[in-house]
């Protein structure tokens, strides 16, 4: 196995010591930050990472301002905590949104982005602050468009004091009235009895059509949904299904799909592709999971076969308008087949696109070799100069958020990949005005004061491989938080570098996981490679590596995505290898994600399978 230079350069980090670690990724208002992703930095700072250990799980969706703050949960009245769908000129829009969970009563909140003409969040027609302690979203709207906006819940009036950020999206359909229309048609099947399958069906109108399947042209009761599944398949379910979709205006029949049953179980599909929105020039990834022996795979955009996509994954890379439109696949096992549901792909040209933006980490900081590091990478290909990053070492101001044992004094150093000096330090903060003014703008939580031994600076950085470390003074020992983010995430220039990678090591128990949280901004799709390395770590030298990781992603909203073995795949090994990460072997036990994901905060959680302990590298690289 050949070291990467960059690894090489800061193996020694490898055979230290762990502590006690979280991470748990800051929430912020300005989340659609532009950016422009085209390739990237081929350096890893797998060398640059945290020492530390997981003390608990993050919060998904309802990202605290602080970790370790108790969990806040936004509740909507309509149950869609994520936004709401309208129709232009439907009277009498309300929603009522208030967060629980938290330790006080929200007083006051704060609306960023554009708000759909018609409507109001108790009152603010336009971006701004409210005293309130719920808000509501009401009004009759008059523009069809798609508005997101970031509500941000404050402890005090006047937008004051601790604060919860979350991405609300209000998308407004035209009002005019049309028959209904089949936009995805559903597909005849083979199913083994015994086994299930799912018929989908897509139709468009205005008002909304609802949706009848009927078997052999007879009502099924019940069966009203856009997907129409069967379980426990026998030979009497052999039989012609079609949906039929009704609104005000008219009905229409879809296509005939024939379920053919025979003797031997399908293949099932236990995770459907998902589409997705993404940048001109960027990559997408579509993925299916399907249960079954000698699985195999056929990708196809519309009815037409893609020449090599035959795994269970399928990548575009450097992605164009041409390429956008429904992708499926076929997963067979030589005897019967499964057709999973569509995946639409629309490739924008976007001023915005998504991007990894920014990165919190709380841990219990020790002394030596126990001390907190966390590595990062800015840069990208196409991009000069320097970057502009709030770095934080959060220590005293931790107790105003009820985290015991927080470090009394902490010290922030910027190491450059390589050296031996720190090339930027800070012991107290303050109240350093443009540490203030960049924090603000970001959505960083405020300081406990201006003479709070915390610390912080606004550093800007030449493209490279860095280490954030947090220590205590006079080697004391206790909890931090480090933060990291773009500051200035409101200016974007595909020429300016970026976070583009980030990296986390720590000793770790499933009673204490390994969490790294992150945020992906914009208004588009980001691809990223996530790795939880335990096994490989081994042949570096790293004692106590872990000797089975499990990968499990966590969405907003509280779905998740899992790897246990990375199992070899030929599309995740030459991603990694186009991105300078370290190899794998195939054979390995590590565990790795390939993935597509929409704007949002994220958390990728590293366990122990079996309850394995030991120590464990969760790295996350953008993917161009």
């Amino acid at each position: 196995m050949k070291l990467s230079p960059s690894l090489q350069r800061r193996l020694h980090w490898f055979n230290l010591p762990t502590g006690l670690l979280i991470a748990l990724l800051q929430r912020t208002p300005v989340l659609r930050v532009a950016a422009a992703v085209e390739e990237m930095v081929t350096a890893s700072p797998a060398g640059a990472v945290l020492k530390s250990m997981a003390l608990a799980t993050a919060s998904l969706g309802a990202i605290d301002t602080l970790a370790g703050a108790t969990t806040a949960q936004l509740v909507t009245s309509n149950n869609s905590p994520s936004g709401v769908s309208v129709t232009v000129g439907t009277a009498g829009v309300a929603v009522a949104i208030s967060l629980t969970g938290t330790n006080t009563a929200t007083q006051s909140w704060t609306i960023t982005g554009p708000i759909a003409p018609g409507l109001s969040f108790s009152g603010l027609t336009s971006a701004g602050t409210t005293n309130t302690s719920i808000l509501l979203l009401s009004g009759t709207p008059t523009a069809a468009g798609i508005y997101e906006v970031t509500l941000t819940a404050w402890q005090n009036l006047n937008g004051s004091g601790n604060a919860h950020s979350y991405f609300y999206t209000v998308t407004v359909t035209a009002g005019a009235t049309s028959l209904p229309t089949i936009t995805s048609q559903p597909q005849s099947q083979t199913v083994g009895a015994g086994g299930s399958v799912t018929f989908y069906v897509g139709a468009s109108g205005n008002p909304a059509p609802t949706i009848q399947w009927n078997k052999g042209g007879v009502a099924i009761a019940g069966e009203t949904g856009t997907a129409l599944t069967l379980n426990n398949v026998q030979a009497a379910d052999a039989a012609i299904y079609t949906a039929v979709a009704t609104n005000s205006t008219g009905s229409v029949t879809s296509s005939e799909a024939v379920l053919t049953v025979t003797a031997s179980a399908a293949p099932v599909i236990t995770s459907q592709p998902q589409g997705h929105t993404v940048a001109t020039g960027s990559s997408v990834v579509f993925s299916v999971g399907a249960s079954g022996g000698g699985l195999m795979y056929q990708w196809a955009r519309g009815t037409t076969p893609i020449s090599g996509a035959t795994g269970s994954q399928f990548l575009i890379s450097n992605a164009q308008a041409s390429d956008s439109g429904g992708y499926v696949v076929t997963v067979s096992n030589g005897s019967s087949s499964v057709l999973s549901s569509p995946a639409s792909l629309t490739v924008v040209n976007s001023t915005n696109p998504g991007r990894l933006i920014n990165v919190s980490v709380r841990i219990v900081s020790g002394t030596g070799a126990n001390v907190l590091f966390v590595g990062f990478v800015t840069g990208g290909a196409g991009t000069t100069g320097s970057k502009e990053l709030l770095v934080r070492g959060v220590g005293p101001t931790l107790t105003n958020f009820w985290v015991p044992g927080a470090m009394a004094d902490p010290i922030l150093e910027i190491i450059p990949s390589g050296a031996t000096v720190p090339l930027l330090t800070n012991d107290n903060w303050g109240g350093d005005p443009t540490v203030t003014s960049v924090a603000n703008a970001v959505g960083a939580f405020s300081l406990t004061s201006t003479t709070s031994l915390d610390a912080a600076l606004v550093a800007t950085l030449p493209a490279g491989v860095y280490s954030a470390e947090v220590a205590g003074v006079n080697s004391t020992t206790g909890t931090v938080l480090a933060e990291i983010y773009d500051a200035n995430p409101s200016i974007y220039s595909p020429t300016t570098p970026r976070l583009v990678n980030l990296s986390a090591r720590a000793s770790m128990t499933n009673a204490n996981p390994l969490i790294a949280g992150f945020v992906i901004g914009g208004s588009t799709a980001k691809t990223l490679l996530i790795r939880a390395v335990g096994p490989t770590l081994a042949t570096y030298a790293v004692t106590g590596a872990m000797s089975d990781p499990q990968l499990q992603l966590n969405f907003p909203g509280g779905t998740t995505l899992t790897n246990d073995n990375w199992g070899g795949s030929p599309l995740i090994s030459t991603t990694a290898g186009n991105l300078g990460a370290f190899s794998l072997d195939p054979a390995s036990l590590d565990a790795v994600l390939l993935v597509t994901l929409d704007p949002g905060v994220y958390s990728a959680e590293a366990l122990g399978v079996g309850g394995a302990s030991g120590v464990v590298l969760v790295e996350i690289y953008e993917v161009p």
